[in-house]
């Protein structure tokens, strides 16, 4: 379960993530609407996308059509 979610305020797109490590789930807000939840994410993966200076460039690049995904809302 993911209990704490990250704000974004400097990324134009994503709201905020969280992840969840017994179940190696990221979860992403957008800031236009929409929540993704993206399975089998590497714990490294999710830490290295918290301290990227882009988080859209990061999403875009790593997870965004490498993971599966279910749509929230």
């Amino acid at each position: 379960m993911i209990t704490d979610m990250i704000e974004t305020p400097e990324s134009s797109n994503i709201a905020r993530i969280g992840y969840d490590n017994d179940n190696k789930e990221l979860r992403v807000d957008f800031k236009a609407g929409g929540s993704y939840l993206y399975s089998n994410v590497p714990s490294q993966l999710y830490e290295n996308m918290v301290k990227a200076p882009s988080k859209g460039k990061f999403f875009h690049s790593s997870i965004k059509n490498v993971f599966k995904f279910t749509k929230l809302n």
